[in-house]
């Protein structure tokens, strides 16, 4: 229940939703669930997951394409940070798809489970922001977060859309690597990459997990005096066993 709760005052607080006792015509309540999983630190976490399966295509979404990034641009920031003697950094994002206002009009029913207060039970829920499971989360995400990025100084590789660089002359340099709402990043220093982790928190809420430890589920060792950095995935090779 306490991983319910979480999960109610998140969206809450996000305001991911309003109440509606009804539908506008031609309207569909699309139909939702908690999801439960336990985290690596062995806590709870629950997640309310809309049937996106159920989305009609040019009713309540279009374009779905959002890029991800490929291994060869992990790889890339791993090389540079190598060559150029400089730090990895990891940070990723507090509910990531729950940032960005929806220009569709989506309905849901609330699921089993779900905590509502007297008055608002058996209503409809309107997505007013972005929700796991629609069709077009992840690219409603993306669009948000590379225009932050933009905002901030950092321009896209042609080549690649998940990777961004910003280079100033009295600051240092950043290469960032975007995997949904994760990042890694070859960084000058601690204080560059403190420093633009505090900028883009106030615009979506951003955990800093300082230099890099693990990478999408890959272990690193990076030793900067010996211009090495070992990538292993030891942990995947036990849960394997």
């Amino acid at each position: 229940m306490a991983a319910i709760a979480k999960e109610f005052n998140t969206l809450l607080s996000k305001g991911t939703f309003t109440y509606s006792p009804d539908l506008p015509p031609s309207s569909k309540a699309l139909k939702g669930m908690l999801v439960f999983a336990i985290k690596v630190d062995s806590t709870y976490k629950a997640c309310l997951v809309i049937k996106g399966c159920a989305q009609r295509l040019g009713w309540d979404y279009n374009k779905t394409f959002s890029p991800v990034a490929h291994s060869a641009s992990l790889q890339l920031v791993v090389a540079i940070s190598v060559r150029n003697g400089i730090t990895l950094f990891a940070a990723d994002f507090t509910a990531a798809f729950l940032n960005r206002l929806l220009e569709e009009e989506i309905y849901m029913e609330q699921p089993d489970g779900w905590i509502a207060p007297p008055e608002h039970q058996g209503l409809y829920l309107k997505l007013v922001k972005s929700l796991y499971g629609l069709k077009q989360a992840g690219q409603v995400w993306y669009k948000c977060l590379s225009l932050a990025l933009i905002e901030l100084g950092f321009v896209c590789f042609n080549s690649n859309n998940c990777v961004f660089m910003q280079q100033h002359n009295n600051t240092g340099l950043i290469i960032l690597v975007v995997h949904v709402d994760n990042l890694t990043s070859a960084a000058s220093n601690n204080a560059v990459w403190d420093s633009f982790c505090t900028e883009l928190n106030a615009k979506y809420e951003l955990k800093n997990l300082g230099h890099a430890k693990e990478i999408l589920g890959l272990e690193i060792t990076q030793d900067p005096k010996a211009g090495t950095a070992l990538i292993t995935q030891n942990r995947y090779i036990k849960d394997l066993a």
